[in-house]
This record gives C-alpha cells, sequence and structure tokens, in this order.
C-alpha cells in the first residue's frame, strides 16, 4: 500500500474516531435537555431506522437514474416547502439583521452600517437575498421558500457527489437522510445563510469530483476553468461565511495525496489546478473585499478578533457574552477608528486573554466541542412557541443527529477499508479541520450546520455494498463485460 493510500486510510480513521468521540461525550456529558430520552430513542429507533433506510435505498437503487432522482427531488421539496410554508416567524436579532441589511441593499444598492462592517458576512447573504427581494418583493416567505428550494438543489449535488465518488447506494442513502433531516427542515423557516453557505460548499465538492474524473489531456480547457472556478467559488464561500480556509486546507491535502497515487503526468495536472487554486484564491479575496467595501462605504474587517476574543472567554465557556461585545462596539465608535481597526484590537486583546487563561484552556475546549456539537436542537430554541411540543421536537432532532453519527462512523470505517483516495475525504478533512477551527471563535449550537453535512454523507456510505463502484475503482457492470469479451473473443 502507498503512503498516499495510507495517509487517506489515516484521514478516514480520523474522521470515525471523531464521529464516535461526538457520540460519546455528547451522551456522556449532555449539553442537551433530555439526554436519557435521546439514548433509549437511538437504541430503540435508530436499528430499525437504519433498516428502513437500507431497504429502501436497495429499492431506489434499482430504478434508472432520472427515474430515483425525480422521486428525491420531488419529495425532498415536498417535505421543505410543506414545513415553511406551515411554519412563518418574524425574523429576530440576527436573522433581522439579515433581512434589514437585504431590504436596504434591494432599495438602494448600498447600506451604511458598522455592524456589518464589523462582520462582513453578513453582506454575502443579504447580496443574495436582496436580488430575491427586487425580483419577488420583499417579504420573509420569499426567504424561506428559496432555502427550500436551496435544500432541494443541495440534495441533488449530495447525489451527486456520492454517486461519483462512492456508490449509487450510498448516494441515494445519503439524498434519503438530507429529506427525512428535522434540524434541517426546521431551519429553512428562519432568514439565515446556513443553507446558502452548504449549497455554495456542496458546489465546490462537486466541481472537485467533476476534474477528479477528467484530469487527463483530453480535459485540459476543464482543468484550466477548474483553476479559477474553484477558487471563485471559495471567494463566494467566504462572503456567506469566512469557513473557505478550511476547505482549502482540506482540498490542498486530498489534491496532494490524489496526485501522489496518481503519479506522473496526471498528478502534474492535479498540483497545476492546486497550485491555481492557492494563488486565485487570495486574488478574489481581495477583489471581494473591494466589492464589498463599494457597497458599505468602508473598508470591511479581515480578521475575527472579536470572536476568537469570546472564544476564549472561560465564564461564557466561549459563547456570545454583553461585556466581550460592549467591548468591541466601544473599540469601535473612538474617533478616528474603523472596523477594522476595532477588530485588531480584539484580536490583541484575544492573544492576551489566551496567554492569561492557558492552564485553563483544555476544560474550555472540551465545553466548547460539547456547545458546539452535542446539541442538534437550535432551530427548535430559536422558533420559541412557534413549533408545538418544542421538548418532543427537540429529541426527535437529537435522536435523529446522535443515530446519523453512528451512521457516520460506520461509513467512515468503511470507506477507511476501501484502496482509494477519494472526494469523500477532502469532506471528512473539512468536518474536522471546521470543528478545530470553530473551536478557536465564538461557539453556538447552530455553527454546526456544515459540519452535520459531512457526518450525513458520511453516514451515506455506510450503505454502500462491496459490489457497489467506488470512488477510482472500476465500474462493477464494465468489468465484467470485458472478462465475457476475454472468454468469448470471436462471438
Amino acid at each position: 500500500m502507498g503512503r498516499s493510500l495510507r495517509l487517506a486510510r489515516l484521514g478516514y480513521g480520523a474522521f470515525a474516531l471523531f464521529a464516535a468521540l461526538l457520540f460519546v461525550l455528547g451522551l456522556c456529558r449532555p449539553v442537551m435537555t433530555g439526554a436519557e430520552r435521546v439514548f433509549a430513542g437511538v437504541i430503540l429507533f435508530g436499528p430499525a431506522g437504519a433498516l428502513a433506510l437500507w431497504g429502501l435505498s436497495a429499492w431506489l437503487s434499482r430504478w434508472k437514474t432520472r427515474s430515483a432522482v425525480l422521486i428525491l427531488t420531488a419529495l425532498c421539496l415536498a417535505v421543505k416547502l410543506a414545513w415553511v410554508l406551515s411554519y412563518r416567524i418574524e425574523p429576530a436579532v440576527d436573522y433581522k439583521r439579515f433581512y434589514d441589511t437585504a431590504a436596504a441593499l434591494a432599495e438602494s444598492g448600498r447600506v451604511t452600517s458598522r455592524y456589518v462592517a464589523l462582520f462582513p458576512h453578513i453582506m454575502g447573504y443579504s447580496l443574495f437575498l436582496s436580488g430575491l427581494f427586487r425580483i419577488f418583493g420583499q417579504s420573509v416567505q420569499v426567504a424561506t421558500v428559496a432555502n427550500a428550494a436551496i435544500s432541494t438543489l443541495s440534495m441533488l449535488l449530495i447525489f451527486y457527489i456520492l454517486d461519483k465518488a462512492a456508490s449509487r447506494r450510498a448516494a441515494i442513502a445519503a439524498a434519503l437522510l438530507w429529506i427525512a433531516y428535522p434540524a434541517q427542515t426546521m431551519f429553512n423557516m428562519f432568514v439565515l445563510s446556513e443553507p446558502l453557505y452548504t449549497l455554495t460548499l456542496l458546489f465546490i465538492w462537486a466541481a472537485v469530483v467533476f476534474v477528479r474524473r477528467r484530469a487527463d489531456a483530453r480535459h485540459q480547457g476543464v482543468l484550466v476553468a477548474a483553476g479559477i472556478v474553484l477558487p471563485l467559488l471559495m471567494a463566494i464561500l467566504n462572503m456567506l461565511r469566512p469557513i473557505a480556509l478550511v476547505q482549502l486546507i482540506a482540498f490542498l491535502i486530498y489534491a496532494a495525496l490524489s496526485a501522489e497515487k496518481n503519479g506522473g503526468v496526471k498528478a502534474a495536472r492535479l498540483c497545476a489546478v492546486g497550485m491555481a487554486v492557492l494563488v486565485c484564491y487570495f486574488s478574489f479575496g481581495v477583489m471581494a473585499s473591494a466589492y464589498l467595501t463599494e457597497r458599505l462605504g468602508e473598508y470591511p474587517a479581515t480578521v475575527p478578533g472579536y470572536n476568537i476574543y469570546v472564544g476564549f472567554n472561560t465564564a461564557s465557556r466561549g459563547t456570545w457574552n454583553p461585556e466581550d461585545s460592549e467591548r468591541l462596539f466601544t473599540y469601535s465608535a473612538l474617533p478616528g477608528w474603523d472596523a477594522e481597526r476595532a477588530q485588531r484590537k480584539m484580536l490583541e486583546d484575544a492573544l492576551y486573554r489566551v496567554r492569561r487563561e492557558t492552564h485553563e484552556l483544555p476544560g474550555l475546549m472540551l465545553d466548547k466541542f460539547l456547545i458546539l456539537l452535542g446539541d442538534d436542537s437550535a432551530a427548535v430554541f430559536y422558533a420559541g412557541d412557534a413549533i408545538r411540543h418544542p421538548r418532543m421536537a427537540a429529541i426527535l432532532c437529537n435522536v435523529f443527529y446522535y443515530t446519523m453519527a453512528l451512521m457516520a462512523l460506520a461509513g467512515a470505517v468503511r470507506a477507511m477499508r476501501r484502496k482509494s483516495v477519494s472526494p469523500l475525504l477532502m469532506v471528512c478533512l473539512f468536518g474536522m479541520g471546521l470543528t478545530a477551527a470553530q473551536l478557536l471563535v465564538e461557539v453556538a449550537g447552530r455553527y454546526h450546520y456544515a459540519i452535520s453535512l459531512t457526518l450525513l454523507m458520511a453516514a451515506g456510505c455506510a450503505f454502500s455494498k462491496k459490489n457497489d463502484s467506488y470512488s477510482g475503482k472500476f465500474d462493477v457492470s464494465a468489468k465484467l463485460c470485458e472478462i465475457n469479451n476475454q472468454i468469448l473473443p470471436n462471438h
């Protein structure tokens, strides 16, 4: 076994350990309510759910691709639309900030807001939403219906990625998990950026899968386009949520291992694409900052000083608190200070706080890990009284989530046993990398939205069969035809 394959298996193994830690720590040191009921639900209903998913994925995998995709698309759109049309919530706090910024952009194309300059990722989603407001009018329902449509498109990309990188059975299983995912469905009723930045992330993964299958001399144009499109998508992702650097690192690690495994000219092409992505990523980042400056009327902050400062607050366990927020806005209000200077000053304060609190960091990291990943019922909490029986809804969310974590563990182990450097490795690396990055900044339960996507995709791979086509391995039916032609060459 080559070094690249050993390292790939190490990556899958690390993700399996990550899923196992989430399951054990989340239930043994719970931050959610009703942990005993969640555990009982996983034990009682988890096996039945996995068996049902096994049967459904097996049944749908026998259908033609077009028919299976049409069924999954119609089902996904029906489920997501039914929820957002049944539950309507007026935006508040951060969600209202998105809505108001989008409304201002729709009316004048510009917005003057020091808050947005301090947290420029607000502009990304607000720009998208403002475009919808210009077309359909200003309404909360425009945003929620768009979330339902975005979720359906996300399901199609999940199917495509796993169909090409794992197997048809895995793609169908993951698509069904996405359709049934209660927390994801509930989040669609809010005016929030999570569905859109997750869709952008899926576009990046789909583009990597597409390019990977065409890294030969016949597709030079595709490789050139990839060196531009991939960093452009990452720049868009950064405008929606500043997590693109994690994805860039995951991509470069995957590209390096894939190049080493292939060797020769194909490896050189993959390395060239990786270098082009690296260079263009920073170039597009500069262009994005210039664009946001023109829309905001001032230079947006480029460092997350405040988020790091909050992330190392041992008293609040790395979560939002009014004292740290007041400090930021005190700096921002100083004469002659702009958003960038305020955030850089917060970064200096954060470094001082880290040095002062060094002895408490291990316990803080464990607490933040559990706050970030231990509870999947944030959507129920934000909904307030809008959802009937919120306690049962929260338990349902967590039973599904922890069952999915167990499936992800099984899927990562199955991937580890395959001799392949699949794009699924990049997905797993991103999930672990985003978790590590998030532990350095402010945490909240809803911030694990993209991480749960990596668990879901790994969970889908648990339903691959041994004779399914997988990643770089041959297609079974094509190989059987080749063997038949060798046995009967003149038939």
